[in-house]
């Protein structure tokens, strides 16, 4: 419900920009948890991520079924899914991968973590940086 009053009085491409700030710094702010920061701040940051995942997954589904061509939406639907699920797979396998190597390494996981992190936190602000691109307003 709370999308929807966002979306009937924001642009999209503005929305999308938002929640990809919004997540970024949630990203941020919970990866910095592993350095030491107070786990309030980690709190803090994860609900500003989740915000911001909530109103990018919304919004994004919404530009695709209204710039589905009639009959197409079905279509245009899966492969919205099928790129979220091939990003969730890459994430992972990598993710995978990174904590692998601190670990092969003796160096523990909080470098992987810490590349993990920062690899979210670039795909958020991306996400961010190119939003203008999902609207043909």
């Amino acid at each position: 419900m709370f999308t929807t009053q966002l979306v009937d009085r924001y642009p999209r491409w503005q929305l999308i920009a938002g929640a990809g700030a919004l997540l970024t710094i949630g990203i941020l702010g919970f990866g910095a948890s592993i350095a030491g920061l107070p786990l309030t701040i980690a709190y803090a940051a994860w609900i500003a991520a989740g915000m911001g995942m909530g109103i990018a997954f919304n919004t994004f589904t919404l530009n695709v079924m209204q710039f589905a061509r009639k009959g197409a939406e079905g279509a245009a639907l899966a492969s919205r899914n099928l790129g979220g699920n091939l990003g969730t797979a890459m994430g992972s396998g990598i993710g995978g991968a990174a904590l692998a190597v601190g670990t092969a390494a003796h160096e523990g996981i909080r470098p992987g973590l810490g590349f993990i992190y920062l690899l979210a936190a670039a795909a958020a602000a991306g996400t961010a940086a190119l939003a203008g691109r999902s609207s043909r307003q």
